[in-house]
């Protein structure tokens, strides 16, 4: 008779992280017509830590380019998500429109023509693709990072190298020296390869005009975005034109044209991830932490203003719209282009600004070639007697020194007047612009720091020191601060304070790795992390040591 042998396996707990593992929130996206109401696309997964959800949710809506609406509901737990679904869009025999979810869906009854998909197996029978994932710039997990993706259209089998050098340069370009750079740490960019089709989003341009680039299939773009789950928080969408162009908003559409392709995918991205409309005259949206409608409300950037008097009665700088045109034409001395103003009065100035866009080789002198870029002409001689076409204010009325933060007009394609924070700092208005203003960057930093928690992990262990035993805690913490590997010229530090059972332990502050002798370590141990005092920018961590490192040796 052969022996049975028996193998018992004892694990010992000797610490447990406490709050490391908790569950993680689902979105629910639903697209919809707004004129009425009905449901047109919608989505539902598990998404990274929303930090800041409030127990009954976070709810959003953003007005799309087209009649649509996208309405985004957050949720702690899938149920609610899905009871959103069913109030919004009726029951699921109703629905004929696609629904994407990261589990197998109820089932039910349904008509042959809706689309009721599961990721990631069923996904690939939404759109004709093949993708592979090359990464670009990596600086963390996934699931604790916001990745920016980015996805080809356009380019061939034969141009799947160019596709990925042009990610690679624009992703280095943005994220290196300027712009996202103290950010980075926070940020993943990745291109996703297709291969089997090469316009699957259908990306064109209305006209000859080297300006928006718009896609003609969100669905497929939606559907691809969602097939990555973490991997995919910003889609960004690149056309294989060499010329401008590019749009903001659900998707980021750029071109990897080599003169413009960086700078417009900067503006592009701050549509899309600080959520604000533009800062230059001329436009039709402007809303978002740098746009302000009424000035007998508080400012929302009142901290940020050079001038504290103006934080008490909020001048507002001098401006007026004398005239307002998008011309796109040629200029030339057979056949110039005007406009006349019809504003009655006089405004005494010195200093006047001609902007040009020049969109082929020839215009004017250069080596831009047949793509656009931006002239600014200024004329600082003064005006002379007389009547004038064009009239501008002087400079004690309406400040232009760079870096100065205060309430400045902007006046949209109909004349109707909002205010920004900054004359011409910010990319937001002037598309060459390098670097957000201070108001736009705060509002990139508390995006991303909703999506991101400041420790990555925080690991436990027993270190034999001579005969004795010690207890060690680390943080691994997203590398800001002074942890930082890549030095940024800006004053930030991480505040660490470690607490046991509720008492701090000063001994240990503003180091990243707790040692306590083993016999004295049972307790409950806290890492309060802190970057500034806005509560998106604190994190904390527990663990809590149950047992000595004898009993697991």
């Amino acid at each position: 008779m052969r022996a049975l042998s028996l193998l018992i396996v004892t694990v010992i707990h000797l610490g447990i992280l406490v709050g490391a593992n908790k569950s993680r929130p689902y979105e629910l996206l639903i697209f919809r017509n707004r004129n009425n109401s009905d449901c047109t696309f919608a989505t539902l997964k598990s998404v990274q830590e929303y930090r800041g959800l409030a127990a009954y949710g976070h709810l959003g809506t953003k007005e799309l380019n087209d009649a649509g609406e996208r309405l985004r509901f957050v949720q702690q737990y899938r149920d609610e998500a899905w009871s959103q679904l069913l109030q919004l869009c009726g029951p699921e025999d109703s629905w004929d429109f696609p629904v994407l979810t990261d589990t197998a869906p109820i089932s039910v009854p349904t008509p042959a023509e809706q689309d009721v998909l599961a990721v990631p197996e069923l996904a690939r029978g939404f759109f004709p693709l093949e993708f592979e994932l090359e990464p670009l710039v990596k600086s963390g997990h996934s699931s604790n990072r916001v990745d920016l993706m980015f996805f080809a259209d356009g380019y061939t089998r034969d141009e799947r190298d160019k596709f990925i050098e042009d990610a690679y340069r624009l992703a280095m370009d943005i994220s290196s020296n300027q712009t996202f750079y103290t950010v980075k740490p926070l940020l993943n960019f990745g291109p996703r390869s297709h291969l089997a089709q090469s316009t699957p989003f259908g990306l064109y341009r209305d006209g000859t005009e080297l300006r928006a680039v718009y896609y003609a299939k969100p669905e497929i773009a939606r559907a691809a975005c969602f097939y990555f789950e973490d991997k995919c928080d910003y889609p960004i969408l690149m056309g294989n034109d060499p010329l401008y162009g590019g749009l903001g908003g659900e998707f980021t559409v750029i071109t990897p044209s080599l003169a413009n392709g960086a700078l417009v995918l900067r503006h592009e991205l701050g549509h899309s991830i600080i959520d604000v409309g533009e800062e230059y005259d001329g436009g039709p949206d402007y809303f978002g932490v740098n746009a302000h409608h009424n000035l007998s409300e508080p400012i929302s950037w009142a901290h940020w203003f050079t001038n504290a008097s103006h934080t008490l009665h909020q001048h507002e700088e001098r401006s007026v719209m004398p005239m307002q045109a998008y011309p796109w034409t040629m200029l030339n001395t057979s056949a110039p282009w005007s406009i006349r103003s019809t504003r009655q009065g006089c405004i005494r100035g010195t200093r006047a600004l001609l902007a040009l866009w020049a969109p082929a080789a020839g215009d004017l002198k250069g080596d831009i070639g047949e793509d656009r870029w931006h002239y600014d002409i200024h004329r600082d001689d003064p005006l002379s007697a007389g009547e004038h076409d064009v009239e501008f204010g002087d400079e004690e009325e309406f400040v232009t020194a760079p870096g100065f933060c205060g309430v400045f007009p902007t006046f949209s394609d109909m004349n109707e007047t909002t205010y920004r924070p900054t004359n011409e700092d910010c990319l937001m208005r002037i598309v060459t612009t390098p670097n957000f203003c201070k108001v736009c960057l705060e509002g990139l930093w508390l995006a991303l720091l909703r999506r991101v928690d400041l420790i990555d992990d925080m690991p436990a262990s027993c270190v034999r020191k001579g005969c004795e035993w010690t207890r060690r805690i680390e943080l691994n913490l997203v590398p800001l601060g002074q942890f930082r590997e890549e030095p940024v010229d800006v004053k930030e530090s991480y505040s660490i304070l470690w607490t046991k059972d509720g008492e701090v332990l000063e001994e240990f502050t503003d180091q990243k790795t707790l040692e306590v002798a083993d016999g004295d370590a049972a307790g409950v141990y806290t890492a309060h992390i802190r970057v500034d005092k806005a509560g998106l920018t604190k994190s904390q961590r527990e663990y809590k040591i149950t047992g000595s490192c004898d009993e697991l040796n």
